[in-house]
C-alpha cells in the first residue's frame, strides 16, 4: 500500500484517502490522549453513546485494506479487522487472545520493540511507529510498518477495556526495493572499503589472472578480537569509530593495488595480487605495529586494539575463493586460540593436526552467527516445584536454536562449539535479552515470574557482564529479585576470590545465582562459602538412582543437610517419576525439577498462569 492511500492519523481526527476533511473537527476533542478512537467518543458524548462508537469504529475499519488491532492492556489482542485477518491469521492461525509480541516473529528488533510497547501499555508512551518482519509459511520475508496508540481508560466503556489501538501497513514491496538499492553500492558507507559483493566479483578475476601468468596471490582474513563486547559496553557509536580506525590502519598497511574489503560487522579481508610469503608478512607486522598504537576510551580508561588473522595462499591453498576463504578462516581461528591480547596471525597450514576441528568449528561459527542474526535462538521454559506445597515456584530457561531444516537442536550440540569459536558471550546476552522481554510481558498482565537463566564461565569471565545485565534490567523494568543467573559448580569455583567479587556486584542488583551440576566436580564447601548462592542443583547423575543405588541417598542427604546449614535451598534435577519424588522428598530436598514436573515449554505464560 503506498503512503499516498494511507490514513493520516491526526492529533484529534482521522482523515482517509478521498476526504476533502477530516472524519472529526479537532476542536471537539480537547483534553484526549490524541487517539481517533477517542475522538469519535468524545465526538458521540456519555456514556449512552459508547455502543454507537464501538459499532461506528467496527465499521470504518471493517472495509480498510490496512490492519487494525486493538490490543488489552496485557498486550493481547481482542479485536481485528478483516485485512488483519486475511494479512496475518494465516500465518498464525488466529489473532484474538494471542499476545501482539508474537506477530513480530523472528525480527532482530523484537526485544527492543517490545521492550517499548510494554512501555506504552505502562501510561510511559502515548504512542509508537515501529518496522517489523517474518518469513511466511512459503518462507517469504514480509515486512509491516506497526503504528501503536494508547487509548484512555474506559473510551469504550465499562466491560470492554482497550489499552492500544494498533495500525499495520504492509510494506513489503518498498523493503526490498531498497534493498535492491543499497545492494547496487560497491561500497561499505562506514569504512569507504569495498563491500562483500564487489569483493567476490575482483577476487574471481584476481584469481583467473593468477592462474593465466602463473603468480602467486594471498588472502588475509581476521576480525577484532572481543568486538561483541566493547561494542556492547560501549555503545555502537565507539564500536563504528573503532571499526572506522582499523580501515584506516589496513588502508595504510597495505599497497595501493591490494583489495581490502569490510566483509560484514567487524570481519575484514585482504586480496594481496603478485606476493610471496615475505610479502605478505611484512605486510601483516606493518598492520600489527601500526594497530598496536590505535586506542579507544572506554569508561575514562584508554583501551588497545587486536586483531587474530589467518592467511592463505594461492595457489598452495586453494584454488577458488570459496576454498581460500575457509582455509583463511580456519588458520584465523588458530590465531584466535593462540592469541594473548596481542594481535595475531597464522597462515594456513593442510598438516594442521587439528584440520577436522578447526573445519567443524568454522561451519559452526557460520551456523550460529546466522541463528543470532536471523533470531532462531529460543528460550524453553522448565517448571521447578517446591516439594512443601507441590507450587510451581520458579522454572529454568533452556536455549534451543532452530536448525536449517527446521528442526530444533539442543544445547549440547551446539553451546560447546560456541564456546570454542567466542560467540558463547552473543549466545548468553541473547538468552537474558529473551527471557526479561517474556516476563516484561507478564508483569505488564500483573504476574511474577521467576526464572533461571544460564550463564556461561566465559562470559562471566570475559568481563562487562555486570554493566549488561544492569542495563538490561533497568529497561525491562524487571525486578533484579525475579531473575536467577544459573552458573556451573566449576566456574563457580575457578578463580574463586574474583568470581565472587563480580557475583555480589550482581546480587546487589537483586538478582539470585543458582549452582547447577553440584556434585559432578566434587568442590570444597569452604569455596561454597564464600559466593551468594541461593539455590543449590545436585547433579543428575545422583538422582537417576537415588531409588536404587545405596550410595546416591547418601550424597544426596549430605549435600542437603550441608546446603541447609548454609541456608542454601537444594533443587534435585532429572526427576522423571513418582518414586524419585517421594524419596528426594525424604532426604528433605527443597525443590524438584525434570520431566515428572513438566516437559520444557515454550511459552512462559503456560507456567505461570
Amino acid at each position: 500500500m503506498s503512503n499516498a492511500l494511507r490514513p493520516t492519523i491526526l492529533a484529534n481526527s482521522i482523515d482517509l484517502p478521498g476526504r476533502e476533511a477530516p472524519i472529526l473537527n479537532p476542536d471537539v476533542a480537547v483534553g484526549l490522549v490524541g487517539d481517533p478512537v477517542e475522538a469519535l467518543a468524545a465526538a458521540l458524548g456519555a456514556d449512552t453513546a459508547r455502543a454507537t462508537t464501538r459499532a461506528l469504529l467496527h465499521q470504518l475499519y471493517a472495509h480498510a485494506d490496512y490492519c487494525v488491532l486493538l490490543l488489552g492492556a496485557g498486550g493481547e489482542i481482542v479485536w481485528e479487522n478483516p485485512a488483519a485477518t486475511q494479512h496475518l491469521a494465516a500465518e498464525f492461525e488466529s489473532l484474538r487472545g494471542r499476545l501482539f509480541g508474537e506477530l513480530l516473529g523472528l525480527d532482530p528488533r523484537r526485544y527492543e520493540n517490545v521492550m517499548r510497547l510494554n512501555r506504552l501499555f505502562a501510561g510511559e508512551l502515548t504512542s509508537l511507529k515501529h518496522e517489523a518482519e517474518w518469513h511466511d509459511r512459503r518462507g517469504e520475508e514480509r515486512v509491516f510498518e506497526w503504528w501503536h496508540t494508547r487509548l484512555a481508560p474506559g473510551i469504550m466503556g465499562s466491560g470492554e477495556e482497550f489499552a492500544c489501538l494498533t495500525i499495520g501497513f504492509e510494506i513489503t514491496s518498498q523493503k526490498t526495493e531498497e534493498r535492491r538499492l543499497v545492494s547496487l553500492a560497491d561500497r561499505d558507507p562506514l569504512t569507504g572499503l569495498y563491500n562483500r559483493r564487489r569483493f567476490e566479483d575482483n577476487f574471481e578475476k584476481i584469481l583467473a589472472r593468477a592462474s593465466r601468468y602463473g603468480h602467486g596471490v594471498a588472502l588475509l582474513y581476521f576480525d577484532i578480537d572481543n568486538f561483541k563486547l566493547i561494542n556492547d559496553l560501549s555503545g555502537h557509536k565507539v564500536g563504528d569509530e573503532i571499526i572506522q580506525k582499523v580501515s584506516q590502519v589496513l588502508k595504510q598497511s597495505i599497497r595501493a593495488t591490494d583489495l581490502p574489503v569490510r566483509q560484514g560487522g567487524d570481519e575484514f579481508a585482504v586480496v594481496m595480487d603478485e606476493v610471496d610469503i615475505d610479502t605478505v608478512n611484512a605486510a601483516v607486522l606493518q598492520f600489527s605495529e601500526r594497530l598496536s598504537s590505535v586506542r579507544f576510551r572506554r569508561n575514562d580508561r584508554l583501551n588497545s586494539i587486536s586483531c587474530s588473522i589467518g592467511v592463505a595462499l594461492y595457489p598452495e591453498h586453494g584454488s577458488n575463493v570459496s576454498q581460500l576463504m575457509a582455509n583463511a578462516d580456519m588458520a584465523m581461528y588458530r590465531a584466535k586460540s593462540e592469541s594473548r591480547s596481542n594481535t595475531n596471525w597464522v597462515v594456513y597450514d593442510p598438516s594442521f593436526t587439528d584440520l577436522d576441528t578447526l573445519s567443524e568449528q568454522v561451519k559452526w561459527k557460520d551456523r550460529l552467527q546466522t541463528a543470532l542474526r536471523e533470531e532462531r535462538l529460543l528460550l524453553f521454559y522448565q517448571p521447578i516445584q517446591q516439594l512443601k506445597d507441590g507450587r510451581i515456584t520458579h522454572c529454568e530457561a533452556l536455549m534451543r536454536m532452530i536448525g536449517e531444516d527446521g528442526h530444533l537442536v539442543m544445547p549440547a550440540a551446539f553451546i560447546p562449539h560456541a564456546e570454542h569459536t567466542g560467540l558463547i558471550n552473543e549466545l548468553d546476552r541473547r538468552g537474558v535479552d529473551i527471557a526479561l522481554m517474556h516476563m516484561s510481558q507478564l508483569l505488564v498482565q500483573g504476574r511474577k515470574p521467576r526464572v533461571s537463566v544460564n550463564v556461561s564461565t566465559k562470559t562471566l569471565q570475559a568481563g562487562g557482564f555486570y554493566e549488561f545485565l544492569k542495563q538490561r534490567l533497568e529497561y525491562s523494568n524487571v525486578p533484579g529479585e525475579l531473575l536467577t543467573i544459573e552458573i556451573t559448580e566449576t566456574a563457580a569455583i575457578d578463580g574463586v576470590d574474583k568470581m565472587a567479587e563480580l557475583l555480589h556486584r550482581i546480587s546487589a542488583l537483586g538478582c539470585q545465582f543458582s549452582l547447577d551440576d553440584f556434585g559432578a566436580g566434587f568442590s570444597s564447601w569452604l569455596n561454597l562459602r564464600k559466593l551468594p548462592i541461593s539455590f543449590l542443583k545436585i547433579d543428575g547423575s545422583f538422582v537417576r538412582h537415588v531409588t536404587d543405588s545405596p550410595d546416591d541417598p547418601l550424597f544426596v542427604k549430605a549435600i542437603n543437610e550441608v546446603s541447609q546449614g548454609l541456608n542454601i535451598k537444594t533443587v534435585a534435577e532429572c526427576v522423571e517419576d513418582k518414586q524419585t519424588l517421594n524419596t528426594l522428598k525424604a532426604l528433605g530436598v527443597d525443590y524438584v525439577q525434570g520431566f515428572l514436573i513438566g516437559r520444557p515449554m515454550q511459552r512462559l505464560h503456560d507456567i505461570f498462569r
